[in-house]
């Protein structure tokens, strides 16, 4: 299932079409704005190039405007598969209507259910179900695997509090400041960690902000400043450059934990979140610099961010490796599994203590550092050991794909007493 625009080229015109197909149908219908010339026009982003013609931001917004309220109209009435032609020239021509200003076209509509109600719980159901399917209006984009994950797991900790209160739902009127605190306490007394208690109160204003712009309902509590995502920054560890040698240098028998090696030292040195690496692995891009130099060249999934990472010698290391060519993709709970293993075959066997916070109690947790490694390892460790090679921020974070120095700064897991070792380059303190 799909929406895009396109432009029908003729002798006297250049106009802008709307389409929308399923497995069933395909219609399309003229939007009437015009393309003074198709360069101006953006074929994979389906909007004027800005600026080109004076109006071409006002025509970018009405294009919205139609594709947010076809979506709409599909999602408010479940009918994504069933919907015929006949009925998406009714829809459409009554959104084109409304924005022209023209006389509406009343929607002769089949004879349907009475309006779901859904409450705050029944709504993550609902939200999960439709946005792994089509884009969400907010971020123009399908729910990935692992935030449906997380949006299934705050639903099943929404509903044991409903239970626990002894309430049959919570309506979205009910969730105001004297809840707020109320759930915070319920959170605090499952001894879960604080960044977890925040996953949840993140997802729960997504769910809020969602339902709102659906007009569910005109609480607008979950935007005031004290309804806000908890958070704590945590020791997580990170390998350093003696310890990427180990592990590079290991001499390893099984070819499958061969392939996990050679995939976490690339994301040690690339900075790519797991799923854009194994992604790029499938199909590599690179961006050609002078003297037969390349970047390794993805958008990331999460962000959409394009990111360049240029091919250092560990990655040049592996490539001549496996002559030329990068390793196969694998999947990440099995590069999670093996490489705690490979670590402890590396000897990265210290101590470490992870200290963070469950319920209102500080804990720490001492295992031996293998223990903690996983594929996020690897791109704390890319972030803090460029930031000790002296990188600057702004320079890392084009390879990282980081928006601002201050998420960027919650991955380089620098010491204090590594931090204090740079006041030793100033002549002050020698």
């Amino acid at each position: 299932m799909s929406t895009k625009f396109y432009v029908r080229e003729t002798k006297q015109k250049k106009t802008i079409y709307f389409e929308y197909r399923n497995e069933k149908i395909r219609f399309r219908s003229s939007t009437f704005f015009k393309v003074r010339n198709i360069k101006e026009w953006e074929n994979q982003k389906c909007k004027l190039k800005v600026p080109s013609q004076p109006n071409a931001q006002e025509i970018n917004e009405k294009l919205e405007t139609i594709q947010n309220g076809f979506q709409r109209h599909l999602i408010e009435n479940n009918n994504f598969h069933s919907i015929t032609n006949e009925e998406c020239r009714v829809v459409y021509d009554s959104i084109i209507n409304e924005l022209l200003g023209r006389k509406k076209t009343v929607i002769q509509e089949k004879e349907k259910e009475e309006v779901v109600k859904y409450d705050v719980t029944s709504y993550f159901k609902f939200y999960i179900e439709t946005f792994t399917k089509v884009p969400a209006e907010s971020t123009k984009k399908l729910i990935k695997i692992d935030s449906m994950k997380s949006y299934e797991s705050t639903k099943k900790v929404l509903e044991k509090y409903v239970k626990f209160k002894g309430l049959t739902k919570l309506n979205f009127e009910d969730v105001i400041r004297t809840f707020y605190y109320d759930f915070l306490e319920y959170l605090y007394d499952k001894n879960y960690s604080t960044n977890y208690i925040g996953t949840i109160i993140k997802n729960l204003k997504t769910i809020m902000k969602s339902s709102f712009e659906f007009d569910h309902h005109s609480n607008v509590e979950f935007k005031k400043s004290y309804f806000s995502k908890i958070k704590e920054e945590i020791n997580h560890p990170y390998l350093n450059l003696k310890e990427l040698d180990k592990i590079l240098n290991l001499k390893l028998d099984d070819n499958r934990d061969d392939i996990v090696r050679d995939i976490f030292i690339i994301q040690c040195n690339s900075g790519l979140r797991i799923e854009d690496l194994l992604e790029f692995l499938k199909n590599p891009h690179y961006s050609e610099l002078q003297k037969g130099k390349r970047l390794l060249k993805k958008e990331t999934n999460k962000t959409g961010v394009e990111i360049f990472a240029p091919l250092n010698k560990y990655i040049k290391l592996i490539l001549e490796k496996r002559d030329g060519k990068l390793p196969p993709s694998l999947n990440s709970v099995e590069i999670n599994k093996r490489i705690k293993e490979i670590c402890r075959k590396a000897k990265i066997t210290g101590s470490y203590t992870l200290k963070r916070t469950e319920g209102r109690i500080k804990k720490s947790y001492t295992k031996p550092k293998c223990e903690f490694i996983s594929t996020h390892t690897a791109r704390r460790s890319f972030c803090t050991n460029a930031y000790l090679q002296k990188v600057p921020p702004h320079l890392i974070m084009l390879v990282s794909g980081h928006k601002s120095v201050e998420s960027l700064m919650i991955y380089i897991k620098v010491s204090l007493e590594e931090k204090a070792q740079e006041l030793l380059e100033y002549d002050f303190f020698n």
